[in-house]
């Protein structure tokens, strides 16, 4: 709070301020993992409709999927520097595009460009593994 003083709005009392800052980060680490747990069960649908189950996943599968994650990796570390944080922040922390543009001090359609700019990178640079799909 104190590096931020200046940029914070005008809390009636700290301790308003502080409550609702927990409050908030609880309420988005339940999110996060409500996110976590629907995507794995998708993941786990979606490999038992191919003959595999979730616990036992081929060779074969273990390894593209080893590559897709490198690939991504790969392409976040080639992205401009904000571009790659709200993409980040977007995409693997679930924050809405207008958190990010307050966290950031941008616009909410600065957001949706880096966010268009982004999927187009990755939609370029994992061209190869989504021919496949």
């Amino acid at each position: 709070m104190w590096e931020h003083r200046f940029t914070l709005p005008r809390a009636r009392s700290v301790r308003a301020y502080l409550f609702a800052a927990v409050r908030n980060r609880a309420l988005n680490m339940v999110r996060d993992r409500r996110t976590e747990a629907a995507f794995r069960e998708r993941a786990a649908r979606a490999e038992a409709t191919r003959g595999f189950t979730a616990s036992s996943p081929s060779p074969e599968s273990e390894l593209a999927a080893r590559d897709i994650e490198h690939a991504l990796a790969k392409a976040l570390r080639q992205m401009p520097p904000r571009c790659r944080e709200v993409y980040v922040l977007a995409r693997e922390r679930g924050f809405t595009y207008a958190e990010i543009a307050e966290a950031l001090g941008i616009a909410p359609k600065t957001v949706e460009i880096h966010i268009s700019r982004a999927l187009a990178i990755l939609r370029q640079k994992l061209a190869p593994w989504l021919m496949g799909s």
